[in-house]
């Protein structure tokens, strides 16, 4: 039996009217009856040749409770398959957009400057083939929720060698930060993980130098 199996009995799905005729709102409820409600999946089916598709992830639960244990939902599998199923209907030149004050070691790698790519979240993000990144650390007014990461496919070959050309100039540019932050007794454990997802990140990126990724 799949996750997925295992998990449909608790999952609750209830769809609601967006703020125009494009868009739509799904709140899931996860637990036993009416369930506690775990995110807010927010999609915009776009406006051809004008506006792109988009869709955005806000209101996240931090913990989640599976089979009657409570996890932390960043990491988990749960997190993953729900990422890797909107990934897979995103297309070039469409966005994702994922709040991130649930994962408490995301935001404090962006607050520190991380690329959003080296980050627990953005890795993930970019193994799922998004390859351009935005912090909106400080959205623009209250309507705008809380701070999040934009993450967009390439639309074009053009596209995606210019995002990864400046993806590589700022992981690499950042790396000698990882390593002064993973001596730090407070950051250590998580400035070594996001230094060894800049050296995934460079290994993976066309023309990069084993003097860069080391």
């Amino acid at each position: 039996m799949t996750f997925l199996e295992r998990l449909q009995p608790q999952l609750r799905v209830v769809k609601r009217r967006g703020r125009f005729r494009e868009e739509a709102n799904y709140e899931l409820y996860l637990g036993p009856g009416a369930g506690a409600r775990l995110l807010v999946v927010k999609c915009f089916a776009g406006r051809p040749p004008y506006y792109a598709r988009w869709v955005e992830v806000f209101a996240v639960l931090p913990e989640v409770e599976v089979g009657g244990r409570r996890t932390p939902f960043a990491g988990s599998e749960l997190e993953a398959l729900l990422l890797g199923l909107l990934a897979e209907r995103l297309g070039g030149g469409e966005s994702l957009f994922i709040e991130y004050t649930y994962d408490a070691e995301t935001s404090k790698l962006l607050r520190l400057g991380a690329p959003p790519a080296a980050t627990r979240l953005g890795f993930l993000l970019f193994q799922l083939g998004f390859t351009w990144f935005k912090d909106w650390y400080f959205p623009e007014g209250f309507m705008e929720g809380g701070p999040k990461l934009q993450c967009e496919k390439p639309a074009s070959e053009e596209a995606r060698l210019r995002h990864l050309s400046r993806l590589k100039e700022e992981v690499a540019a950042f790396v000698p930060e990882l390593v002064r932050l993973s001596g730090d007794a407070k950051l250590g454990a998580e400035a070594a993980r996001a230094l060894d997802r800049a050296a995934a990140i460079l290994r993976a990126l066309p023309g990069t130098s084993s003097r860069e990724v080391s």
